[in-house]
């Protein structure tokens, strides 16, 4: 099983063009954790582990409580930012000792505010 947790602030549909991207290696499971780093789904039993994160301090730390609270190594943790222009932090390979992908939406798939014309 190829699982994918999800920190708060990573909805599944900006996470969606990054995962049909790679190849996958049988079923693919979304989990999504809670601020503490509570999952639905037992980790031990994946394949591969990799954590979805937004570049923002709530995200990160709890994708820093889901590290510690699985007691096991992250195959790579996927940064998926809301804008073309939002900065990459290269320390975050160090800081999850794994490889990092960062996923910037195209046009078509940012969401870019709508107001109704009354």
């Amino acid at each position: 099983m190829d699982l994918v947790v999800t920190t708060p602030g990573v909805s599944t549909p900006a996470l969606r063009p990054a995962l049909e991207s790679e190849p996958r290696e049988g079923l693919l499971v979304i989990d999504r954790a809670t601020r503490c780093g509570t999952t639905a789904v037992d980790p031990t039993t994946a394949s591969r582990l990799r954590l979805a994160v937004a570049p923002c301090a709530v995200s990160l730390h709890a994708a820093d409580r889901i590290q510690r609270r699985m007691d096991q190594s992250v195959d790579g943790v996927i940064v998926c930012q809301s804008r073309s222009d939002s900065p990459s932090d290269d320390r975050l390979e160090t800081r999850f000792d794994c490889p990092v992908s960062v996923h910037t939406p195209t046009g078509e798939h940012s969401r870019a505010p709508r107001y109704s014309k009354r």
